[in-house]
């Protein structure tokens, strides 16, 4: 296909109404079988997914009908190789042996800068599916949707690239669709836009835009909106930004102020939410100022803001009658991603990418972790319920991501993928929470990744939204 060069097509044509099942296996594999689909009488089209580069694959269409299989169709098809700059990434697994289900497979952007595609690998490190995505300076990132469609955001902020199932592009959101907002927003940013599935906007998507304003007392200064957008109608269904009503010269809230600190009203990352009783509220991750903050959709105001001299305590225990402060190296240093594992009432567990890079609290220096935090709303407390990586770690859990990551737990719940976004990165599972190292993929003479994404198969890209508790999504409900 020429839009996805390791899948293929498949048409087969019925005499009358039937299901039909495909089933393809390279030489020496187990078959791979795709479930039967009910077939009218007429010309249907299968995609075939997941087929590494430049390999032969025999194909199988039958028709079943009560204990009865035929076959309808079998031919041999092949993939074309690898683009030399796609080839270098090996895969470990931490018993030596084969490196786990062949059909999982993580999705990165390509390894070189000229290539506009995001990647996706199996296992063992092959490339076995790719988004070509020539209108996108440097792809980020690639977030599944509810229907099993795909939207990508990409660095040249101006553009949202929507793909159907099969990664063919279906639309394009612009700048210039954004009509009707109540405030001004310049750029679409693409560092993050996220599936709002719960609440009155479901359906909708959400996204990160930028603008710039003459801040008093500061000077110019780029500013992060939200954008919550109705692609299905292309209408823009709420709004908000960190300068408010442009030429005032102030932000929006004070609680955002940053003095002296530059791009600190910059954002890359958003958290959609419903509390119980129907309030509208997203997480802004705020990483140049280390924390997030919460905006309220009603008011336009930030009801509160977690990091570092901010308005949570970090402590030993949440339960404590006289909690302890824990040291000020175990807030966040330039987060990514905040991955929500749990909410109810008022505490929140999420897990946070922690680059731990633009500057140093430890005087070991700047390392990387994955961090997960407890807070609770109404105490304004908050806690460390794990970390993997950071100043204690053994060597081999010891890294620096200077910009980009992200952590995914995964469905069965006992481990989490995370992604290292720069030199010479590298793709890891570990076991939750017993911290230990299960796989890695590693890609040394590729150049960058922003963000993963990871699926049970190919054909199960919705798995986060099926989950009760939304882990994987973006969107936060109680």
């Amino acid at each position: 296909m020429e839009h996805n060069p390791f899948g293929v097509l498949v048409t087969a044509t019925c005499s009358r109404e039937t299901a039909l099942e495909v089933r393809y296996a390279g030489e020496g594999e187990s078959d791979r079988v795709l479930p039967p689909r009910a077939a009218e009488a007429g010309t249907h089209e299968f995609e075939v997914l997941g087929i590494p580069a430049g390999t032969p694959v025999l194909v199988q269409v039958d028709a079943v009908e009560d204990d009865r299989r035929v076959a309808v169709a079998r031919l041999e098809v092949a993939t074309p190789p690898l683009p030399a700059a796609w080839a270098g990434c090996t895969a470990t697994s931490s018993d030596g042996g084969p490196p786990g289900n062949p059909d999982e497979a993580v999705c990165i952007p390509a390894g070189v800068p000229e290539d506009r595609a995001i990647l996706c690998l199996d296992r063992a490190g092959r490339p076995i599916w790719a988004f070509s995505l020539p209108d996108i300076e440097r792809p980020l990132f690639l977030r599944p949707l509810p229907d099993g469609s795909f939207v990508v955001g990409g660095a040249n902020l101006d553009e949202l690239v929507v793909l159907d199932a099969a990664s063919r592009v279906t639309s394009v959101v612009r700048i210039s669709d954004l009509t009707g907002t109540r405030f001004r927003h310049e750029f679409i940013d693409g560092h993050d836009v996220i599936p709002i599935t719960q609440g009155p906007w479901a359906g909708a998507i959400a996204f990160l835009t930028v603008s710039f304003e003459a801040i008093t007392g500061v000077g110019k200064q780029a500013g992060a909106g939200i954008v919550v957008y109705d692609p299905a109608i292309r209408e823009v269904l709420w709004d908000w930004h960190s300068f408010g009503q442009s030429g005032d010269g102030l932000a929006i809230d004070p609680a955002l102020d940053c003095p002296g600190i530059p791009a600190c009203f910059t954002a890359n990352a958003i958290v959609h939410g419903v509390d119980g009783d129907g309030t509208q509220f997203f997480w802004l991750e705020r990483n140049i100022v280390d924390g997030i903050a919460r905006v309220d959709v009603a008011s336009d105001r930030v009801d509160w803001s977690f990091g570092q001299g901010r308005d949570f305590r970090l402590v030993d225990d949440l339960d404590a009658s006289a909690p302890q402060d824990l040291p000020p190296g175990g807030w966040p240093v330039n987060p990514h991603a905040p991955e929500i594992l749990d909410r109810s009432g008022s505490r929140t567990r999420f897990l946070l990418f922690d680059n731990g890079s633009h500057q140093s609290v430890d005087p070991k220096g700047e390392v990387s972790r994955v961090v997960e935090y407890e807070i609770d709303e109404s105490s304004r407390l908050a806690t460390i319920r794990f970390t993997y990586g950071g100043r204690d770690a053994q060597p081999s859990a010891r890294w620096l991501t200077k910009s980009g990551g992200n952590a995914v737990l995964l469905p069965h719940g006992d481990s989490f993928a995370f992604v290292s976004g720069t030199g010479g990165i590298f793709v890891s599972e570990v076991s939750y929470p017993g911290g230990e190292e299960r796989w890695r993929l590693s890609c040394a003479r590729w150049t960058g990744a922003y963000r993963l994404a990871w699926f049970p198969s190919m054909y199960d890209t919705t798995w986060m939204y099926e989950e009760e508790s939304l882990t994987g999504g973006g969107d936060l409900t109680e």
